[in-house]
């Protein structure tokens, strides 16, 4: 089931906004940018995450989540040869950033392309999910569905929490069948149901932002020992390494736990979450 929008031009009414105080200004709350090893490349080279057209808002943003390397593409199902092909993500430490173009509790595009399946309300438009534009409303929404950082991180919403949503709370009754997806109780975990998206109308450059980049190890250095120059980029831009071990003929999906416990370590060293 695809979440709608509401006609364009009417305004959010965010009512799942401000539900919770701010543990934080959310300064360090730090992004990560999943994309392909190959997009990676890229990036590198023009030193920046550019922003892209949004089909779906008619605009061109770059898209973050608030600290998990949550993603999701058909190609993850797919096995490959092409390392290229496989994950890589950018860790991004937003402090000094414009304020976002929007923040959301979850993956739109996971939204809009009917990812959570029957679990959102249908009478719920995407925009009453709506967080307001500032890295802050983030960390009220942890604090509210989550209670802390490490629980928001393993998608673990608040037991109490549905008990104490009155029923014609439709909105939050709503987002935690959603959030619920990402639960370790469950047999096939979405980590985009309540990986909270932010999105930027501008280029973020590296060099000032970019702290460290996870990639495939055989995307960088080949069985020969010869390296990629790739590797340059990445200790011109003053970026830590992190490689995680690559076999052809894998799903890209294969290696989101390994990631998301790679991306998972790194923040705990930065005191950005507790261990």
């Amino acid at each position: 089931m695809a979440i709608l929008r509401r006609e364009q031009n009417l305004p959010s009414e965010r009512k799942l906004d401000a539900r919770a105080e701010p543990t934080s200004d959310g300064s360090d709350l730090w992004l990560t940018h999943v994309t392909m090893a190959g997009w990676a490349d890229e990036i590198l080279k023009s030193k920046k995450i550019e922003t892209r057209e949004c089909k779906a808002l008619n605009k061109k943003l770059a898209y973050f989540f608030a600290l998990k390397p949550a993603y999701g593409q058909k190609a993850d199902l797919e096995k490959s040869d092409q390392v290229s092909r496989f994950p890589a993500v950018f860790i991004i430490d937003p402090e000094n950033l414009a304020a976002p173009f929007h923040v959301y509790p979850f993956d739109t595009g996971g939204a809009l392309n009917e990812t959570f399946g029957d679990c959102p309300d249908p009478t719920v438009f995407l925009d009453d999910y709506e967080l307001s534009p500032k890295l802050q409303a983030a960390e009220a929404h942890i604090a509210w569905a989550f209670g802390s950082r490490e629980a928001y991180y393993d998608g673990e919403v608040k037991s109490e929490l549905p008990m104490s949503l009155p029923s014609f709370d439709k909105v939050g009754r709503s987002y935690i069948a959603i959030a619920r997806l990402e639960s370790s109780r469950i047999n096939a975990p979405d980590g985009r149901s309540c990986a909270i998206e932010v999105a930027y109308s501008c280029n973020i450059p590296l060099l000032e932002h970019c702290r460290a980049v996870v990639l495939p190890k055989q995307h960088i250095e080949d069985e020969d020992g010869s390296l990629s120059e790739v590797l340059d980029l990445i200790r011109a831009a003053e970026i830590e390494e992190i490689y995680y071990d690559w076999q052809p003929n894998e799903y890209p999906k294969h290696y989101a736990d390994q990631i998301t416990n790679i991306v998972r370590d790194l923040l705990a060293s930065k005191g950005v979450i507790d261990g």
